[in-house]
This record gives C-alpha cells, sequence and structure tokens, in this order.
C-alpha cells in the first residue's frame, strides 16, 4: 500500500498515461485504461510530476530490458536475487 497520492491506471491521462502503458510493454496509446495492465507502485509513486515519472521511466529503460549490456536474461536473476535477499515482494 502507497502512502503517497498516486494516479491510478484508470486516471491517467497525457505523460502519465504515457508511461504507464511504456511500464507494461503496452505501446499503443489508444488501449482502454483496463488493457493498459498492472502498473507497479515503483511506478506510480512517481506520478503526481510527470517530468520525473518519465525522467525514470527513461532510466529504468537504459538499465533494463537489455540494454545494460548484460542481457535480459542475467538482469532478471540479479533482479530475483537482490529482490530475495531484500525480501522485497515485486
Amino acid at each position: 500500500m502507497v502512502w503517497i497520492k498516486t494516479v491510478s491506471e484508470k486516471e491517467a491521462t497525457g505523460k502519465v498515461r504515457e508511461v504507464y502503458a511504456h511500464a507494461t510493454g503496452r505501446i499503443r496509446k489508444d488501449l482502454a485504461y483496463e488493457e493498459l495492465g498492472q502498473v507497479g507502485e515503483v511506478v506510480k509513486v512517481f506520478s503526481i510530476k510527470p517530468g520525473i515519472l518519465e525522467g525514470v521511466e527513461q532510466f529504468r529503460t537504459a538499465i533494463k530490458d537489455g540494454a545494460s549490456g548484460l542481457g535480459r536474461d542475467r538482469e532478471e536473476m540479479i533482479a530475483v536475487v537482490v529482490a530475495s535477499i531484500s525480501r522485497c515482494t515485486y
């Protein structure tokens, strides 16, 4: 549960909606909010500041999804190990 006011998938418009679509892998902008998929709280926490949200998503894209040079499989393995060590439920 997030204690910070966030923009839900249903309320998202403009830049926030675009970033939500990108974060969930749904690039088409004409999708209904139900089709966006669930946006992680770690993304939503930046939603009240769309400029920051966009910057964080650009950073995430630059270091994940195979862009790090490690390859997507290794990135996912590292993410699982770090989540396990930190007892993260994501």
